[in-house]
């Protein structure tokens, strides 16, 4: 087992919504843990700033042993999505937009090392 934190940012979708829940999943969505918000590092009184909404967070992940794979090789990805305050979950993927405003899972592939 090799634990490893992963730290990132979440937006809700907009200004006037709000981060409930950021997940980070290293077996392609079979299972979620739950990471920690640092939520009171947002300004509650900023509804109308470029930063509102925008919410860190971070967990450790126990990883599993590596099977077959030698030095180097290359794990499932990791997952990360959220949750709004209306419950609302960010789909796996997003529609086209021409490049913009993209709002998928983020997946980021890891290599053990």
């Amino acid at each position: 087992e090799t634990s490893v934190r992963v730290e990132g940012v979440a937006y809700p979708g907009s200004v006037e919504a709000e981060v409930a829940v950021a997940e980070v999943s290293y077996d392609r969505g079979q299972s979620w843990k739950e990471a920690e918000l640092l939520s009171e590092e947002v300004e509650k009184g900023d509804a109308k700033g470029i930063y509102r909404g925008w919410t860190r967070f971070r967990v450790e992940l126990k990883l599993p042993a590596a099977q077959g794979l030698g030095c180097g090789g290359p794990l499932p990805e990791l997952w990360c999505r959220l949750r709004n305050a209306k419950g609302e979950c960010q789909s796996e993927r997003s529609s086209a937009m021409g490049g913009y405003l993209y709002n998928g899972y983020h997946k980021v592939p890891i290599v053990r090392k």
